[in-house]
C-alpha cells in the first residue's frame, strides 16, 4: 500500500502517523488523508510544528516573516512534531492526488522526479522544509495547479519557463529560498493570481512590464529582499485589487511613482532600503485603504547571510510628507527614519484614530509638535529623536500608554509635563490574537511591535515587557517630574526607562520620582548632565528595588550618599560621578551583588576606600578618581576577577600599590596616583574610562571621568612619570571628531593618488568613457583590464552587491570582490557619501577653493613637494598616540599653506 511505503521512507519521531497502521480497514480515516467516492487518496496534509530549521514555534509565523506568504490559508492547530527525512518517491504512486500539504516538517533532498507525475495535483504546499535541487521538472504536468508554495526552503537555480503552463496559478510562494535569474515576463499570463511572493532570493535585474499587464485579480505582492533594480514600474496602478505590495531591500531607484495613488484598496506600502529619491507623492493620499506606510529603516526584513553594516537604508527623499498622506484616515504606520525628509514637521495627523505608530527619527524637520499627537488616543510608539523639533510638550499627549517614547536630540524646551489626566487602554493584553486577524496591516503592526519591543537597547537581557521614555538632549527645564507611566495599562512585567539626561532641569531627586519604583518588574532612571542640587532621596533603596541603573553624574547632589543604596541588590550601573556629593563612602554598597559599573569619581568624598569592595565579585569598572580618598588601596581589589578599569588618581592614597592587581587578566586600563606623586601607575598605553569601556548606556560614549564644563580636558592619554599632572588642554569633541574625519578623507585622498599616478604611467590616456545611456551605465575604468566594465556587469558579478562577495567595509562604504570575466577579478568600493559620512566635517572646515585643490588641483598637477606635506599631514593625523597628532585648526593651517594651483 502506497501510503504504508511513505510511512515506512520518512522518519517519524513524534508519531504523527501513528493512526496509519497495517491491520486498519479503512486508510481513509487516517489522520491527514482525505479520500474520494471511490476511495482514492485525494488529499495529503501533514503540517508540522513545535521547533525547526527556520522556526521556534514552525506551524506559527514569525513575527519577522509575518507577510512571508501572506494568503495561504494553512490549520496546524493541534500538530506536534515533525517528519524527517527525504521526500519519498512513492508521492508519484498516489495519481488521483489534488493537494499535497506537507508544510513545516524536516523533509529533505530533492523533488522527486516522480512527483512530476501528478497531473490532477492544484494545490503543492511544502513550505518550511529543507528540500534542495532546482525546479528543473517540468510544471506542464500541472495544469490544474492554482496553489505553488515551496517558501523557506534551500532550492535553488532559475524559474523554469514550464511553470508559465500552470494557468489557473492563483497563489506562487517561492519566498525564502535560493531562487536566481530574473522573475519571467511570462508570469503576466497568470491572469487569476492572487498571491506572488518572491522575497528573499537572488533574484536580479528589473521588474519585467509584461508582469503587470494582466494583474487585476493581484492581492499580494512580495519581491522584498532581491537585487532587482531600474525603477518602480508605473504599471503598479494598474492592479486595482492589490492589498500589500512589499519593494523593500532591493536597489530600485528613481521615485515613488504617483501612479500608486489609483490603488484604492492598497493596505501596505513598504519602499524601504532602496536607493528612491525625490517626493512622497501627494497622490497617495488617495489610497484611503492604506495603512501600513514604510519608507526606511524596516529592520524587520533582512535577508539570510548579508552582514549588519551592508544593511542599510539608501533611500534619500526630499521635501517633506504631504498632508493627504498623514491624514490618511486608516494609517496605523508611518515608518520613515533617516530619510532625508525636511522641513516643517506635519501638522494634520487626521482624527488619527487607527494611528498606531510613527518613526520619523534622525530626519531634518523643524518646527513644533504641541498639539500635534493629542487625540491620537491609540499611538504607542513614537520616535521623532535626531530632529530641529522646537517648542514644548502637549501635557495631552498620550506619554503613559507608549511603550516608546523618544523624542532625544531635539531643540524642545519648557517643562517635562507630568500627563495627569490620561486613561490608557491595555495594550496587548493577549499575544494570542496576533495572528488570527485576516489584515495584511494588523500583520504588519504585529510585526513591527515585536520587533521594537526586542530591540530596545536595555543594558539588561529583557525578560519582561519594556518600555522607555526618552526626554533627553534637548533644553526642558523646571524639576524632575512624577514617572510619565500609568503600569495597569501596560500589563505585567514592565522594564521601564526613564531617560532625561542632557537637559536644563533643576531642583531636587525627590521621593516622588522613586515613588512608584516597586511596582515595576525592572527600572533604569538617567538624568545626568542635568543642574539638579540637593540631596539623594535617603530612602531610595526601600522605595525602588527594582532599580537596575541609577545614573545622576554631572550634576550638583550634594549631602551623603544614603546607606540604603545598598539594598538595591538589582543594580547594575550606579553613577554618582562629578558631583558634590560628600563624606566617607559606607559598606553597604558592598550588598550590590549585580554591580558592574560603579562611579564615584569628581566628588568630595574622603575617608578610606572601603575593604569591602572585594566583595562586588561582578564589578567591571570602579572609578573612584578625582576625590580625598586617603588611607592604602585595599588589597583585596585584586580578587575582582572581572575588573577591567580601575581608577584611582587624584585623590590621597599612600602606601604601595598591590602587586596582586597585575594578577587581574581582565584588567585592561588601570591609573593609580599616590599622594605624594612618587609613584604612578598606569596600564596599557593609554587611561580608559568606564564609559569608553562600557559605552554609555542610552546616550553616545562620553567621558565619564571628566567634570561638567571640562570637556576640552584630555582623558585619552595620560603620562606615567612621576611630575605635575598635564595641563595640555587637548582637543573638544568637535575637533576630534574633524581630525578623524579629515583624517580619514586625506588618507583615502592619498591612496586614490599614488592609484592614479601609477596606473597613469602604465596606461596613458586609456580611459573609458561614461555611457549617457540609461540602458547601459559604463564605468569609469582602464581598458587594459581586457574585458568591459558596465555597471551592469559589476552588479551581476557581485550579486547585486551581495554580501557574500564583501571583503571589507570602511566608513565610506563596503568593498566587494568581483569576478568580470574568468579568471579577471576586480575589487569594487560602494561608496555611501550620502549618507553624511566624512562629507559635512570636511565642508565644515574647508572652503570651496580648498576642496577644488584636492578634487581636482591635488589630482591632477600638484607639485610634488604638496603631495609630500600632505602626506606626512595624513601620517600625523593617523599617529598611534592621539596627543601628538595636530589639533584641527593646525590641519587647516597646513592645508591652506599648499595653496591651489592658479587658473
Amino acid at each position: 500500500m502506497v501510503l504504508l511505503e511513505f510511512k515506512n521512507s520518512i522518519s517519524d519521531p513524534s508519531g504523527i502517523l501513528s493512526s496509519w497502521k497495517t491491520d486498519a480497514l479503512n486508510f481513509c480515516s487516517w489522520d491527514g488523508v482525505t479520500c474520494n467516492s471511490d476511495s482514492r487518496v485525494v488529499e495529503l496534509k501533514i503540517a508540522g510544528g513545535n521547533g525547526g530549521n527556520v522556526f521556534d514555534d514552525s506551524c506559527l509565523k514569525y513575527s519577522e516573516f509575518m507577510l512571508d506568504g501572506y494568503g495561504n490559508e494553512i490549520n496546524c492547530s493541534g500538530m506536534n512534531g515533525k517528519l524527517v527525512g527525504e521526500l519519498p518517491y512513492v508521492i508519484g504512486k498516489l495519481t488521483m492526488l489534488r493537494v499535497l500539504s506537507l508544510p513545516f516538517n524536516e523533509l529533505s533532498g530533492e523533488l522527486p522526479s516522480e512527483m512530476w507525475g501528478l497531473k490532477n495535483i492544484e494545490v503543492l504546499d511544502l513550505e518550511g522544509n529543507l528540500i534542495t535541487g532546482n525546479l528543473s521538472g517540468n510544471f506542464d504536468s500541472f495544469r490544474k495547479l492554482r496553489v505553488l508554495n515551496l517558501s523557506f526552503n534551500r532550492i535553488g537555480g532559475e524559474i523554469p519557463n514550464s511553470l508559465s503552463k500552470c494557468s489557473d496559478l492563483q497563489v506562487l510562494n517561492l519566498a525564502r529560498n535560493k531562487i536566481e535569474g530574473r522573475i519571467p515576463g511570462s508570469f503576466g499570463g497568470f491572469v487569476k493570481l492572487k498571491v506572488l511572493h518572491l522575497s528573499f532570493n537572488l533574484l536580479r535585474g528589473s521588474v519585467p512590464d509584461e508582469l503587470l499587464k494582466n494583474c487585476g485579480s493581484l492581492e499580494h505582492m512580495d519581491i522584498a529582499g532581491n537585487y532587482l533594480n531600474g525603477s518602480i514600474p508605473r504599471s503598479f496602478g494598474k492592479c486595482g485589487q492589490l492589498r500589500t505590495l512589499l519593494l523593500s531591500s532591493n536597489t530600485f531607484e528613481g521615485v515613488i511613482p504617483s501612479e500608486l495613488g489609483d490603488l484604492k484598496k492598497l493596505e501596505v506600502l513598504d519602499v524601504s532600503q532602496n536607493s528612491l529619491r525625490g517626493n512622497i507623492p501627494t497622490l497617495l493620499g488617495n489610497c484611503s485603504s492604506l495603512s501600513v506606510i514604510v519608507l526606511s529603516g524596516n529592520f524587520g526584513q533582512k535577508a539570510v547571510g548579508i552582514p549588519d553594516a551592508l544593511f542599510k537604508e539608501y533611500n534619500m527623499f526630499e521635501g517633506s510628507i504631504p498632508e493627504q498622506v498623514t491624514s490618511l484616515p486608516q494609517l496605523k504606520i508611518f515608518w520613515a527614519p533617516d530619510a532625508n525628509l525636511k522641513g516643517r514637521f506635519p501638522s494634520n495627523w487626521g482624527h488619527c484614530d487607527n494611528l498606531e505608530m510613527v518613526n520619523l527619527a534622525q530626519n531634518l524637520f523643524t518646527g513644533k509638535i504641541y498639539g500635534v499627537f493629542e487625540g491620537c488616543k491609540n499611538l504607542h510608539f513614537l520616535n521623532l529623536s535626531s530632529n530641529s523639533i522646537s517648542g514644548g510638550l502637549d501635557e495631552k499627549l498620550q506619554v503613559p500608554c507608549m511603550t516608546v517614547f523618544d523624542i532625544s536630540s531635539n531643540l524642545l524646551s519648557g517643562l517635562i509635563p507630568s500627563f495627569h489626566n490620561i486613561t490608557c487602554t491595555s495594550l496587548f493584553s493577549s499575544s494570542s490574537g496576533l495572528l488570527e486577524s485576516s489584515s495584511p496591516s494588523f500583520a504588519y503592526v504585529s510585526s513591527f511591535t515585536c520587533k521594537t519591543l526586542s530591540e530596545i537597547p536595555l543594558p539588561f537581557s529583557s525578560v519582561g515587557f519594556p518600555v522607555i521614555h526618552d526626554f533627553s538632549h534637548n533644553y526642558f527645564s523646571g524639576s524632575v517630574p512624577m514617572l510619565p507611566v500609568i503600569r495597569g495599562s501596560l500589563g505585567k512585567g514592565v522594564e521601564y526607562a526613564f531617560i532625561a539626561a542632557g537637559n536644563n532641569l533643576t531642583g531636587s531627586l525627590h521621593e516622588n520620582l522613586f515613588g512608584n519604583c516597586n511596582k515595576f518588574f525592572r527600572m533604569l532612571i538617567n538624568v545626568s548632565n542635568n543642574r539638579l542640587s540637593g540631596p539623594l532621596p535617603s530612602g531610595i533603596g526601600v522605595t525602588c528595588r527594582p532599580l537596575k541603573v541609577l545614573d545622576v553624574s554631572k550634576n550638583q547632589i550634594s549631602g551623603v550618599i544614603p546607606h540604603s543604596i545598598g539594598y538595591l541588590h538589582s543594580l547594575v550601573k550606579l553613577d554618582l560621578s562629578w558631583n558634590k556629593l560628600q563624606g566617607q563612602v559606607s559598606v553597604d554598597l558592598s550588598r550590590m551583588k549585580n554591580l558592574k559599573y560603579l562611579s564615584l569619581a569628581g566628588n568630595e568624598l574622603n575617608g578610606s576606600i572601603p575593604s569591602t569592595f572585594s566583595q562586588l565579585t561582578a564589578l567591571q569598572c570602579l572609578e573612584l578618581s578625582s576625590n580625598s580618598f586617603s588611607g592604602e588601596i585595599p588589597v583585596g581589589l585584586a580578587n575582582l576577577h572581572n575588573l577591567a578599569v580601575l581608577l584611582l588618581e587624584n585623590n590621597k592614597l599612600a602606601g604601595s600599590i598591590p602587586t596582586k592587581l597585575s594578577n587581574i587578566t581582565s584588567l585592561n586600563s588601570c591609573y593609580i596616583s599616590l599622594d605624594n606623586l612618587s609613584k604612578q601607575f598606569l596600564l596599557g598605553s593609554k587611561k580608559m574610562s568606564c564609559s569608553n569601556f562600557l559605552g554609555s548606556l542610552f546616550l553616545p560614549v562620553s567621558r565619564l571621568a571628566l567634570p561638567p564644563g571640562e570637556d576640552t580636558h584630555d582623558s585619552v592619554a595620560y603620562p606615567v612619570t612621576s611630575g605635575s599632572k598635564s595641563s595640555n588642554k587637548g582637543f573638544s569633541s568637535i575637533e576630534l571628531a574633524s581630525i578623524i574625519s579629515v583624517s580619514a578623507i586625506v588618507f583615502i585622498l592619498l591612496c586614490l593618488v599614488v592609484l592614479f599616478y601609477y596606473i597613469r604611467r602604465k596606461t596613458p590616456n586609456t580611459r573609458a568613457h561614461v555611457s549617457e545611456s540609461s540602458e547601459r551605465k559604463e564605468v569609469v575604468a582602464f581598458k587594459d583590464i581586457g574585458v568591459p566594465l558596465t555597471y551592469e556587469s559589476i552588479v551581476e558579478a557581485t550579486g547585486n552587491f551581495n554580501g557574500v562577495h564583501c571583503i571589507g567595509y570602511g566608513g565610506f562604504g563596503a568593498t566587494y570582490k568581483a569576478e568580470i570575466a574568468p579568471g579577471t577579478i576586480v575589487a569594487v568600493k560602494r561608496l555611501t557619501l550620502e549618507r553624511y559620512q566624512g562629507i559635512p566635517q570636511f565642508d565644515a572646515e574647508e572652503s570651496s577653493r580648498e576642496k577644488e585643490f584636492f578634487t581636482s588641483g591635488l589630482w591632477e598637477t600638484a607639485p610634488q613637494n604638496h603631495l609630500l606635506e600632505v602626506l606626512k599631514l595624513a601620517v600625523a593625523c593617523t599617529a598611534e598616540v592621539k596627543t601628538t597628532r595636530p589639533a584641527m585648526r593646525q590641519v587647516v593651517h597646513i592645508l591652506r599653506r599648499s595653496r591651489p594651483p592658479s587658473g
